[in-house]
């Protein structure tokens, strides 16, 4: 154990107890509002750029950069607020606790992304001598952090795909949710 594990520990431990303090759902909820503002928004920013068009007048590129923005925007508290009300919903079962654990675990796991993607990009813009060679090599824990993001990035086809199905398997949810709703609106307004 050298001083490049004390500062990797330090780093999982922050992130640790962050998401012990938010619990699992919080934090999935959080990355998934992120991960699904961006989708959103490639899908949904035409439309409200439309809408927007109408509202303000505004250059057309300008419009689309502010269109995704605001659908990003969206998107993103719309997934918080459902994780906010369905982590009270596990507060009020009394399940606070796996859900403290399961964000303890998730905040490891995420602290160790995101320090993977720093030592990545370190690597690249530094040529790999930023931290010495041999601290490095004397490291317990800097090959697996190191190794997380080169995982994921030779296997980003395969993530992609599984969550464009995903997101299409959501959509086509959201999608058929608003025809029940529209349908019910219709029904009441002819009765």
């Amino acid at each position: 154990m050298n001083i490049l594990d004390i500062i990797i520990g330090i780093v999982l431990l922050l992130f640790a107890f962050a998401g012990l303090r938010k619990g699992l759902i919080i934090e999935a909820f959080y990355l998934a509002s992120i991960i699904v503002g961006i989708y959103g928004a490639m899908y949904f920013s035409d439309a409200m750029s439309e809408w927007l068009s109408e509202l303000i007048n505004v250059a057309p590129e300008y419009l689309a950069l502010i269109a995704f923005i605001i659908t990003f925007i969206v998107f993103m508290i719309i997934i918080r607020m459902l994780g906010r009300i369905i982590s009270g919903l596990v507060e009020a079962i009394h399940l606070g606790f796996i859900d403290k654990i399961g964000g303890f675990v998730f905040g490891i796991i995420k602290g160790a992304l995101l320090l993977s993607i720093l030592i990545m990009v370190l690597n690249i813009f530094s040529d790999g001598e930023i931290i010495n060679r041999d601290t490095r090599k004397d490291s317990a824990l800097y090959p697996h952090i190191e190794n997380i993001a080169n995982t994921l990035y030779k296997n980003h086809e395969l993530i992609e795909e599984s969550m464009e199905k995903s997101f299409d398997k959501g959509k086509d949810f959201f999608e058929e949710g608003f025809d029940k709703i529209e349908d019910v609106v219709e029904t009441s307004l002819t009765k």
